[in-house]
Protein backbone atom coordinates (compact mmCIF):
# COMPACT_ATOMS: atom_id res chain seq x y z
CA UNK A 1 0.00 0.00 0.00
CA UNK A 2 1.49 3.52 -0.93
CA UNK A 3 0.37 6.91 -0.80
CA UNK A 4 -0.97 6.99 -4.15
CA UNK A 5 -2.99 3.76 -3.17
CA UNK A 6 -4.74 6.03 -0.52
CA UNK A 7 -4.82 9.38 -3.25
CA UNK A 8 -6.77 7.13 -5.21
CA UNK A 9 -8.93 5.43 -2.41
CA UNK A 10 -9.81 9.13 -1.33
CA UNK A 11 -10.67 10.63 -4.85
CA UNK A 12 -13.45 7.72 -5.02
CA UNK A 13 -15.03 8.76 -1.79
CA UNK A 14 -14.99 12.58 -2.88
CA UNK A 15 -16.78 11.39 -5.80
CA UNK A 16 -19.56 9.53 -4.41
CA UNK A 17 -19.83 12.30 -2.03
CA UNK A 18 -20.31 15.11 -4.30
CA UNK A 19 -23.03 12.90 -6.07
CA UNK A 20 -24.57 12.08 -2.22
CA UNK A 21 -24.41 15.94 -1.59
CA UNK A 22 -26.28 16.72 -5.09
CA UNK A 23 -28.84 15.10 -4.25
CA UNK A 24 -29.04 16.15 -0.51
CA UNK A 25 -29.05 19.91 -2.29
CA UNK A 26 -32.16 19.02 -4.50
CA UNK A 27 -33.63 16.77 -1.70
CA UNK A 28 -34.00 20.17 0.56
CA UNK A 29 -35.08 22.25 -1.91
CA UNK A 30 -38.49 19.82 -2.17
CA UNK A 31 -39.11 19.38 1.37
CA UNK A 32 -42.56 20.79 2.56
CA UNK A 33 -40.95 24.13 5.10
CA UNK A 34 -44.69 25.29 6.41
CA UNK A 35 -43.60 23.20 9.97
CA UNK A 36 -40.88 21.52 11.75
CA UNK A 37 -43.00 18.15 11.78
CA UNK A 38 -43.78 17.59 8.29
CA UNK A 39 -39.96 18.66 7.47
CA UNK A 40 -38.51 16.03 9.80
CA UNK A 41 -41.49 13.70 8.84
CA UNK A 42 -40.41 14.38 5.15
CA UNK A 43 -36.58 13.46 6.12
CA UNK A 44 -37.64 10.01 7.39
CA UNK A 45 -39.59 8.89 4.14
CA UNK A 46 -36.80 9.79 2.62
CA UNK A 47 -33.46 9.66 4.24
CA UNK A 48 -33.44 5.54 5.13
CA UNK A 49 -33.48 5.39 0.66
CA UNK A 50 -30.67 7.80 0.18
CA UNK A 51 -28.18 5.90 2.91
CA UNK A 52 -28.84 2.75 1.92
CA UNK A 53 -28.61 3.31 -1.64
CA UNK A 54 -25.18 5.32 -1.30
CA UNK A 55 -23.81 3.42 1.88
CA UNK A 56 -24.22 0.53 -0.49
CA UNK A 57 -21.75 1.65 -3.46
CA UNK A 58 -19.64 3.58 -0.29
CA UNK A 59 -19.18 0.07 1.52
CA UNK A 60 -18.47 -1.37 -2.64
CA UNK A 61 -15.55 0.91 -2.68
CA UNK A 62 -14.38 -0.53 0.65
CA UNK A 63 -14.28 -3.84 -0.57
CA UNK A 64 -12.97 -3.37 -3.77
CA UNK A 65 -9.93 -1.56 -2.43
CA UNK A 66 -9.69 -3.78 0.60
CA UNK A 67 -9.15 -6.97 -2.18
CA UNK A 68 -7.32 -5.02 -4.75
CA UNK A 69 -4.44 -4.03 -1.89
CA UNK A 70 -4.60 -7.41 -0.21
CA UNK A 71 -3.72 -8.61 -3.65
CA UNK A 72 -1.05 -6.58 -4.30
CA UNK A 73 0.88 -7.22 -0.69
CA UNK A 74 0.37 -11.08 -1.57
CA UNK A 75 -0.14 -12.00 1.79
CA UNK A 76 -0.41 -15.52 2.31
CA UNK A 77 -3.98 -17.19 2.64
CA UNK A 78 -7.40 -16.20 1.11
CA UNK A 79 -10.16 -13.62 2.92
CA UNK A 80 -13.21 -12.90 1.44
CA UNK A 81 -14.01 -9.30 2.60
CA UNK A 82 -17.36 -8.90 4.05
CA UNK A 83 -19.57 -5.25 3.95
CA UNK A 84 -20.39 -3.61 7.38
CA UNK A 85 -23.83 -3.40 8.16
CA UNK A 86 -25.80 -0.12 6.48
CA UNK A 87 -27.60 1.46 9.92
CA UNK A 88 -29.96 3.31 8.00
CA UNK A 89 -32.87 4.01 10.52
CA UNK A 90 -29.99 4.56 13.41
CA UNK A 91 -28.46 7.47 10.47
CA UNK A 92 -31.75 8.82 9.94
CA UNK A 93 -32.91 9.37 13.38
CA UNK A 94 -29.85 10.74 14.00
CA UNK A 95 -30.00 13.06 11.08
CA UNK A 96 -33.55 14.40 11.70
CA UNK A 97 -33.23 15.53 15.16
CA UNK A 98 -29.85 17.58 14.24
CA UNK A 99 -31.83 18.77 10.95
CA UNK A 100 -34.98 19.37 13.01
CA UNK A 101 -32.83 21.64 15.61
CA UNK A 102 -31.31 23.27 12.57
CA UNK A 103 -34.50 23.99 10.72
CA UNK A 104 -35.98 25.38 14.06
CA UNK A 105 -33.01 27.92 14.73
CA UNK A 106 -32.75 28.79 10.96
CA UNK A 107 -35.94 29.20 10.44
CA UNK A 108 -36.08 27.27 7.61
CA UNK A 109 -33.08 28.53 5.66
CA UNK A 110 -32.39 26.27 2.80
CA UNK A 111 -28.34 27.57 2.26
CA UNK A 112 -28.03 26.26 5.69
CA UNK A 113 -30.12 23.13 5.90
CA UNK A 114 -28.17 21.72 2.69
CA UNK A 115 -25.04 22.09 4.17
CA UNK A 116 -25.93 20.05 7.30
CA UNK A 117 -28.29 17.64 5.81
CA UNK A 118 -25.25 16.94 3.22
CA UNK A 119 -22.74 16.81 5.85
CA UNK A 120 -24.81 14.27 8.49
CA UNK A 121 -25.33 12.13 4.62
CA UNK A 122 -21.74 12.09 4.43
CA UNK A 123 -20.32 10.90 8.02
CA UNK A 124 -23.46 7.82 7.64
CA UNK A 125 -22.88 6.88 3.97
CA UNK A 126 -18.84 7.19 4.41
CA UNK A 127 -19.26 5.70 7.75
CA UNK A 128 -20.23 2.20 6.15
CA UNK A 129 -16.78 2.21 4.02
CA UNK A 130 -14.73 2.84 7.13
CA UNK A 131 -16.64 0.31 9.25
CA UNK A 132 -16.50 -2.00 6.64
CA UNK A 133 -12.44 -1.37 6.09
CA UNK A 134 -12.06 -1.59 10.38
CA UNK A 135 -14.38 -4.90 10.46
CA UNK A 136 -12.61 -6.19 7.50
CA UNK A 137 -8.71 -5.68 9.38
CA UNK A 138 -9.82 -6.77 12.49
CA UNK A 139 -10.84 -10.63 10.95
CA UNK A 140 -8.37 -10.67 8.46
CA UNK A 141 -5.35 -12.34 9.84
CA UNK A 142 -3.11 -10.59 7.24
CA UNK A 143 -3.29 -7.44 8.61
CA UNK A 144 -0.91 -6.11 11.64
CA UNK A 145 -3.13 -3.06 12.29
CA UNK A 146 -5.51 -0.30 10.72
CA UNK A 147 -4.76 3.33 10.34
CA UNK A 148 -6.57 6.30 10.27
CA UNK A 149 -4.77 9.19 7.42
CA UNK A 150 -5.51 12.31 7.80
CA UNK A 151 -5.13 15.43 4.82
CA UNK A 152 -2.55 18.10 5.53
CA UNK A 153 -5.39 20.23 6.30
CA UNK A 154 -7.03 17.70 9.10
CA UNK A 155 -8.72 19.04 12.32
CA UNK A 156 -6.80 19.08 15.18
CA UNK A 157 -8.40 16.11 16.62
CA UNK A 158 -8.14 13.79 13.40
CA UNK A 159 -4.71 14.68 12.66
CA UNK A 160 -3.46 13.36 16.23
CA UNK A 161 -5.63 10.55 16.19
CA UNK A 162 -4.22 9.37 12.57
CA UNK A 163 -0.45 10.50 13.80
CA UNK A 164 -0.59 8.40 16.85
CA UNK A 165 -1.99 4.76 16.22
CA UNK A 166 -2.84 3.83 19.69
CA UNK A 167 -5.58 7.05 19.04
CA UNK A 168 -6.66 5.35 15.72
CA UNK A 169 -7.57 2.14 17.76
CA UNK A 170 -9.04 4.60 21.02
CA UNK A 171 -11.41 6.26 18.73
CA UNK A 172 -12.08 3.93 15.97
CA UNK A 173 -15.42 5.43 15.13
CA UNK A 174 -14.91 9.08 15.74
CA UNK A 175 -15.66 10.93 12.73
CA UNK A 176 -17.18 14.19 12.60
CA UNK A 177 -19.49 15.35 9.94
CA UNK A 178 -17.72 15.97 6.74
CA UNK A 179 -14.40 14.49 8.09
CA UNK A 180 -12.45 13.12 4.69
CA UNK A 181 -10.08 10.49 7.11
CA UNK A 182 -9.63 7.09 5.37
CA UNK A 183 -8.86 4.20 7.02
CA UNK A 184 -6.39 1.98 6.00
CA UNK A 185 -5.45 -1.63 6.58
CA UNK A 186 -1.78 -2.46 7.19
CA UNK A 187 -0.80 -5.85 5.60
CA UNK A 188 1.87 -7.76 7.37
CA UNK A 189 5.23 -6.63 5.39
CA UNK A 190 3.64 -3.61 4.58
CA UNK A 191 4.40 -0.06 6.36
CA UNK A 192 1.91 2.35 7.42
CA UNK A 193 1.09 5.42 5.42
CA UNK A 194 3.40 8.45 6.17
CA UNK A 195 2.97 11.47 4.25
CA UNK A 196 5.49 13.96 4.98
CA UNK A 197 2.82 16.52 6.68
CA UNK A 198 3.02 13.92 9.51
CA UNK A 199 6.09 15.40 10.34
CA UNK A 200 3.89 18.60 11.09
CA UNK A 201 1.70 16.46 13.19
CA UNK A 202 3.97 15.11 14.66
CA UNK A 203 5.72 18.39 16.21
CA UNK A 204 2.39 19.66 17.55
CA UNK A 205 1.55 16.46 19.69
CA UNK A 206 5.40 16.22 21.03
CA UNK A 207 5.12 20.09 21.96
CA UNK A 208 1.73 19.54 23.22
CA UNK A 209 2.92 16.37 25.43
CA UNK A 210 5.87 18.82 26.26
CA UNK A 211 3.35 21.30 28.06
CA UNK A 212 1.30 19.25 29.80
CA UNK A 213 3.35 17.14 33.50
CA UNK A 214 3.23 12.91 32.89
CA UNK A 215 -0.21 12.56 34.55
CA UNK A 216 -1.64 15.91 32.79
CA UNK A 217 -1.63 13.85 29.37
CA UNK A 218 -4.84 12.66 28.59
CA UNK A 219 -6.48 12.94 25.02
CA UNK A 220 -8.47 15.59 25.81
CA UNK A 221 -5.48 18.21 27.46
CA UNK A 222 -3.12 16.85 24.40
CA UNK A 223 -5.94 18.32 22.15
CA UNK A 224 -6.56 21.28 24.08
CA UNK A 225 -2.72 22.30 23.77
CA UNK A 226 -2.66 20.89 20.21
CA UNK A 227 -5.25 23.48 19.61
CA UNK A 228 -3.57 26.21 20.90
CA UNK A 229 -0.03 25.48 18.74
CA UNK A 230 -2.63 25.89 15.90
CA UNK A 231 -3.77 29.11 16.92
CA UNK A 232 -0.38 30.68 17.09
CA UNK A 233 0.88 29.11 14.36
CA UNK A 234 -1.84 30.57 12.47
CA UNK A 235 -1.35 33.74 13.89
CA UNK A 236 1.86 33.73 12.77
CA UNK A 237 1.28 32.67 9.25
CA UNK A 238 -1.27 35.76 8.99
CA UNK A 239 1.23 37.83 10.33
CA UNK A 240 3.75 37.23 7.78
CA UNK A 241 0.97 37.06 4.97
CA UNK A 242 0.14 41.41 5.84
CA UNK A 243 3.76 41.85 5.89
CA UNK A 244 4.32 40.39 2.72
CA UNK A 245 0.82 42.18 1.31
Amino acid sequence: MTFENYLEHKQRLLVLTRSLKDYSNRLVDVLPKDSVDNFAGALRDTLPVLITEFGAAAGAIGITYYSDIRAASRVAGSFVPQMAPIEASKNTNTAVSFLAKTFVESNGNNGLLRTNLGDELQRSVIGVERRTMVDNSVRDSGVTLYQRVAAADACEFCSMVAFDPKLTKEFPKSYHRNCFCTVEPVFRGAKPIKPDYYQGFGDQYREATSRLGPNDRSTQNILAEVRLIRGSEDAAADARRLANA
